[in-house]
């Protein structure tokens, strides 16, 4: 989809982090429309019934973090081994949408995280999911 994003942050000391930028998505990309479809397309790029393929590709985003349970490990790193996140996006478009959940650090480097997730184009997307990612930093 080649999607270009800004995002600019500021901390809030003790209250956590917020993010808000804007992206803007490849114009001639399908998942960067209404429905995952091309008005007038043909075969899988057809719109099926409450699509409509209407370009939707820029938008804005928007989120907030917030860490709790300082620990440090062994090298003396410190890091959250719990942190609350949540964001959205907007665009009704494979991307738009929002979601929250919790972290769990296992150590600086991974951790799990699990929440609820919504989608803004519910024909690509559905309305809703439950998430879980493990993410490893290298």
């Amino acid at each position: 989809m080649d999607i270009f994003d800004f995002i600019v942050g500021k901390t809030l000391g003790p209250l956590g982090r917020i993010h808000a930028g804007g992206y803007y998505g490849n114009p001639d990309a399908v998942l960067m429309r209404e429905g995952g479809c091309k008005p007038n397309g043909t075969g899988a790029l057809a719109c099926i019934a409450g699509a409509s393929g209407k370009l939707d590709n820029a938008g804005g985003m928007v989120g907030y973090d917030y860490g709790f349970w300082k620990v440090k490990d062994k090298e003396g790193n410190e890091y959250n081994k719990w942190v609350f996140a949540a964001d959205y996006a907007s665009g009704k478009n494979f991307i738009g949408g929002g979601g929250f959940g919790m972290y769990h650090y296992f150590n600086k480097d991974i951790s799990l995280l699990t929440g609820p997730v919504w989608f803004n184009d519910h024909v690509i997307n559905g309305q809703w999911k439950w998430t879980v990612q493990l993410d490893i930093n290298f």
